[in-house]
């Protein structure tokens, strides 16, 4: 049988993990309009910001806070915001664990 080719909106939806993640999901996340901001600025810039930088071709999945919002970005700011592939955003969020405000100033 035939497949058919994944729909733009389809590419873009965020990936469900195979693992439970134990950890606190700002319920922000989880609204229409934090849902239509990541779907416009995905389909206005759908490569991984990094990758990119790095002559990489990657499609991005998530849409990341430069700043996180934990240590001060604001959440709703389009210029604290950047489209991530997966890996990417792994490894960025994994080196803030430990930072805190101050290393954003």
């Amino acid at each position: 049988m035939p497949k058919f080719p994944e729909s733009k909106a389809n590419r873009l939806a965020p990936k469900q993990s195979s693992y439970a993640v134990k950890s606190f999901v700002n319920p922000l996340y989880n609204t229409k309009q934090w849902k239509a901001l990541r779907l416009a600025m995905l389909q206005d810039e759908p490569l991984c910001r990094e990758c990119r930088a790095a002559d990489k071709i990657t499609l991005a999945r998530v849409l990341d806070h430069i700043q996180p919002v934990r240590l001060g970005g604001e959440m709703w700011e389009q210029s604290n915001l950047q489209p991530l592939c997966v890996s990417c955003h792994q490894r960025k969020s994994q080196s803030e664990k430990f930072k805190s405000e101050k290393d954003y100033k």
